[in-house]
């Protein structure tokens, strides 16, 4: 499974670093040994920069292809978008086929 158990890794990490001060990477490292999933090249684009996006969907379909093509920007509630600031969004689409689910 890609999903991540954030309990064990987070008593690890505070474990190894108590008593001591620690850096958000480190607690992504612990995240990432325990997923086998890139969370601090994710999550880097999360902490290190302001804001967040506003993905658009869209549906493309022909004869028996669905293609789905994602947009990102950065979300500004006075409707400026002129930033090029991109965050890494990990995504999960899963279609249903003969009565059985698909990733």
């Amino acid at each position: 499974s890609s999903g991540i158990n954030a309990e064990w890794p987070l008593r690890r990490d505070l474990k190894k670093h108590q008593y001591k001060n620690t850096l958000t990477e480190d607690l992504w490292a612990a995240l990432e040994e325990s997923s086998q999933q890139p969370v601090n090249k994710v999550m880097s684009t999360w902490t290190g920069q302001m804001g967040y996006p506003m993905l658009t969907v869209d549906l493309h379909e022909s004869a028996d292809t669905l293609t789905l093509h994602f947009k990102q920007q950065k979300f500004c509630a006075n409707g400026d978008n002129s930033s090029n600031a991109e965050w890494l969004v990990p995504i999960t689409v899963i279609s249903q086929s003969n009565g059985q689910p698909q990733t």
